[in-house]
This record gives C-alpha cells, sequence and structure tokens, in this order.
C-alpha cells in the first residue's frame, strides 16, 4: 500500500458528469494500490459501484454545511503533506478551502466542472457567492483540475488563475459498463418504439439544461410525425415541465421518466441524442451517445462540447435559433437521411477512456 493518502469529497456519489467522474477515478486510484476515502455528503448511497478497497465515509448531512464539524474533525487526524483533499463541484471547493485554511499542511486539489461565467450569470443567489468565495480565496487550493480547456482557459485569461497550477483532465469514462449495460432489455423503449422513432435527452430537469425551451422546438416535429420524445432525469423544474407538456397537447408524445440508474439501454434503443444546455462543462452524455452510435445534435454553448467532436463532426453543433436548420437536422439524421454526415470517428474517444484519463488525474493530484 503506498504510504500516500487520497480523499476524494463529494455531495454525492450518483448524479451527474462530476460525480461520475468522482466515482471512477476513485475506483482506479482504489486499484492502482493507494489509501483511499470516499466522503460523500449525503447519506443512503447506493455504494456497491465504489470499488471495496475504498474507505467510504457517509457524512449523513442534509446540507453541505451541517457537514463541518465531522470534517474538521476528519482533516484534524489527516493532516500531513501526504494527505490530498480532492473535492469536486464548487460547493465542496469553498468547504475545502475553508478548511485548508486553517489546517495548512495538507494538499488540496479542487475541480472545476462549469464555465464560470454563465453558470454565475444564470446561477442562484446561493451559489454565486460560492463563486465568489472560490475566486477570493483562490491562491489557497495548491493546484485545480478542469473538465475541459475552455474551462482552463477562461480561468487563466479571464480570472488570472495561475496557469502552472491548473491541468484540464477529460471526465473519466467507463465504455465496457456502458456495452454491458446498454445490451440489458428496456420493456419501455421497446413498447414505445413499436410504431414511433425516438428522441432522448438526459439531465437535471434545471435551468440549464433548458428542457423548456427544447420541448417548445420540438413541438412542431413531434406533431407531425410519429415521433417520441423522453427525458430523463429529476429537477427543480418538474412541475413547470408536467404543466407546459399539457399546455401544448403533447402528453402523448413527450415523457418525464426521471432518474435512471442506467441510461444507456435507453440510449442504445434511442434514433437521435438531443442536448440543449444554456452551457456545459464538457458534456459527458454526448460522449455516452457517440460511443453508444446514437447520432447527437448539441445547442452551441459556452464549455467544453466542442472537444468532444473531431473537425468532421462539427455538423452536430449549432446554434438551435436556426429553426428551419434545426428541424431539417434533427429529420435527417431520424430517418438516416444524411446519414453520411454523421460518421464519427470512435477512435476520437480514447482520451476519455477511463484508465487514460483517470491516470492523468491521479498524476496530477501527486505531482
Amino acid at each position: 500500500m503506498n504510504k500516500k493518502k487520497i480523499c476524494i469529497f463529494v455531495s454525492k456519489i450518483q448524479g451527474g458528469g462530476a460525480e461520475k467522474s468522482a466515482v471512477n477515478v476513485a475506483n482506479y486510484i482504489a486499484e492502482k494500490g493507494y489509501d483511499i476515502d470516499l466522503i460523500s455528503v449525503k447519506g443512503n448511497q447506493k455504494i456497491s459501484i465504489l470499488n471495496k478497497k475504498i474507505n467510504f465515509i457517509s457524512l449523513n448531512s442534509s446540507r453541505l454545511i451541517f457537514s463541518l464539524p465531522k470534517l474538521l474533525k476528519y482533516i484534524s487526524k489527516k493532516n500531513s503533506k501526504n494527505f490530498y483533499l480532492v473535492p469536486f463541484l464548487n460547493g465542496t471547493n469553498v468547504i475545502s478551502i475553508f478548511l485548508k485554511i486553517i489546517f495548512n499542511k495538507f494538499n488540496l486539489i479542487c475541480t472545476i466542472h462549469n464555465p464560470v461565467s454563465s453558470h454565475y450569470k444564470y446561477t442562484t443567489l446561493k451559489d454565486k457567492i460560492i463563486i465568489l468565495l472560490l475566486f477570493l480565496f483562490k491562491s489557497i487550493p495548491d493546484k485545480y483540475i478542469t473538465c475541459s480547456y475552455f474551462i482552463k482557459k477562461e480561468l487563466i485569461n479571464k480570472y488570472k488563475f495561475n496557469p502552472k497550477n491548473i491541468k484540464h483532465v477529460y471526465n473519466p469514462l467507463d465504455f465496457l459498463e456502458m456495452k454491458s449495460k446498454s445490451l440489458n432489455q428496456n420493456i419501455k423503449i421497446k413498447k414505445l418504439k413499436k410504431k414511433n422513432k425516438l428522441i432522448i435527452s438526459i439531465g437535471r430537469l434545471s435551468y440549464q439544461k433548458n428542457f423548456n425551451s427544447l420541448i417548445l422546438k420540438l413541438k412542431n416535429i413531434l406533431h407531425v410525425n410519429n415521433i417520441i420524445f423522453i427525458i430523463l432525469g429529476t429537477g427543480e423544474d418538474y412541475t413547470e415541465l408536467k404543466n407546459l407538456i399539457k399546455l401544448n397537447k403533447l402528453s402523448k408524445k413527450v415523457f418525464l421518466l426521471g432518474y435512471k440508474s442506467n441510461p444507456f439501454n435507453y440510449l442504445k434503443k434511442s434514433d437521435l441524442f438531443i442536448l440543449n444546455s444554456r452551457w456545459e462543462g464538457l458534456g459527458s452524455v454526448l460522449i455516452e451517445s457517440l460511443f453508444l452510435k446514437i447520432p447527437v445534435v448539441c445547442n452551441k454553448c459556452p464549455g467544453g462540447i466542442e472537444e468532444i467532436f473531431d473537425n468532421k463532426n462539427k455538423y452536430s453543433i449549432f446554434n438551435f435559433e436556426n429553426k428551419k436548420r434545426f428541424e431539417k437536422t434533427i429529420l435527417d439524421l431520424i430517418y438516416k437521411k444524411n446519414k453520411s454526415k454523421f460518421m464519427f470517428n470512435p477512435g476520437f474517444l480514447k482520451k476519455f477512456d477511463i484508465k487514460r484519463a483517470s491516470n492523468e488525474y491521479l498524476k496530477f493530484i501527486l505531482k
């Protein structure tokens, strides 16, 4: 066992791209023989997704701030030059910076998963304060890891972060797991696809993911074609979206199916994946769709989306406000009228492979 101790710190172990990355990195580090803890603020987590060599610590707190006493106790025992704390997302970053100010010895490597300007502009007052605190104390962490080059460049050029302390590492994705789970039978999808083509989108039902606008943009296509649109995810916009669907007489066309622990057997059976985010750190679900050979279209927005694609596939990224192009592209891809424009090279996805990306995380953490 390596003498160095690493701790991954998250609010929860199940969720979006950041949480998946945290789990994948932790599992890889455990396999490499390092002594590793994974701390989760939330309780009742599905720990079967974790490597058995990981020491899982649940703080069982309803809110991040309430976990502070337990974190203080934990860090006071671990505080040394051989201890590395790696928080994921801004809330855990700020709490970890506070701990670093009190206990100076340990190494702190913060991770940034959203384009800062866009996130700050549209987020809640609470999250704005968190971002401001992160910037106010930006010199406290020893290093930063961003999930895309776009975010790294933004931090350096716009917010004057030290370029020597920042590295962009793409989200590590387990392609073997995706392939295996995508083969699981899905009776729900089988029923929906009997007489219909299927469009899918996945993400938190929130302002960032912009599902309200997407439903309205798809309205005409759905009404005049045998096409179903399903959304996987939960969030604060659920009631609003439900009312929007009813108001536009789309109850038999648009389905909110909630969070799925295995979204891959939904993706695999879909004819098109669509992303309408206002901003994205990277867009892991795009990579998952591409790996499963599902055509994708995505709204051109701030973040690392364009880093996923090679130059031949920029066809998939455009401004969705161009209604004519939006509708034509979707119908072309669904009905294979323009399949030649979607000849994606799977070799381009190697940079997201779980071993390659996780190893980059580990090397930079310990550097």
